[in-house]
């Protein structure tokens, strides 16, 4: 299923990463880094919680408006704890998304929606994970300190916040294809790239097929350059 927008842009967005990503090649572009995995708080939650509140806050002072007409959030925590508890700063309304890996464009469908049908004309999307309130929950106990294996995923410390809005900027949502579960029977827990990549492939086929772009394959591969927004 491929939706077609046509006032739907993106007019600003701001990262905030921890150490790791902070030590990494890209670490010149994102907005604020964190030297610690703790942000100066006492739990893992509550650090992400802050993360979430930091992007938010940059975006704001970015776009420099205040009203906002809707706030979408999503993280990787039970009961979407670190993104309820950054929402109740703001008094605006909020929707909390939990999709996994594919969070961050399930919130950015949800508030591309409302804005093309002029429900509303803006909308804050956040997206976040913190490697240890992540990896106590769906792996080991941190603390636990069980060894992974060399190939196993690696979730990261960060959170995009992104801010979307009717009025045209120089990038805009053009469309969002909503694939499907495809249960190829991986059992390697370990391996969740395995397990997303068939469901990842059907999505940007059918996408590339919709919008009827032609893309060559072979310099897609090695480009890692889609040429498009949507």
């Amino acid at each position: 299923m491929t939706i077609k927008f046509n006032n739907v842009y993106i007019g600003d967005s701001v990262t905030v990463v921890g150490p790791y990503e902070a030590s990494g090649p890209l670490s010149n572009y994102f907005d604020k880094k964190y030297r610690d995995l703790s942000f100066g708080c006492n739990t893992w939650e509550k650090a992400e919680t802050k993360m979430i509140k930091n992007s938010i806050n940059l975006l704001l002072r970015k776009i420099k408006n205040n009203k906002i007409d809707l706030l979408v959030s999503s993280d990787l925590s039970n009961q979407l704890i670190a993104s309820n508890f950054a929402s109740i700063n703001y008094n605006v309304p909020y929707i909390g998304i939990y999709s996994a890996c594919a969070s961050s464009v399930s919130s950015i469908l949800v508030a591309s929606t409302m804005i093309e049908n002029r429900n509303i004309k803006n909308a804050i999307i956040t997206s976040s994970s913190h490697n240890n309130s992540a990896e106590k929950q769906y792996r080991n106990p941190v603390e636990y300190g069980g060894p992974k294996k060399c190939y196993c995923t690696f979730t990261t410390t960060g959170c995009g916040a992104l801010y979307l809005t009717n009025k045209k900027s120089n990038i805009k949502v053009e469309s969002i294809t909503i694939g499907k579960t495809i249960d190829k029977g991986i059992t390697d827990v370990s391996n969740m790239g395995a397990v997303m990549a068939p469901a990842a492939a059907y999505t940007l086929d059918k996408h590339l097929k919709d919008t009827k772009r032609n893309i060559d394959y072979y310099d897609l591969i090695l480009t890692g350059d889609l040429g498009f927004v949507g």
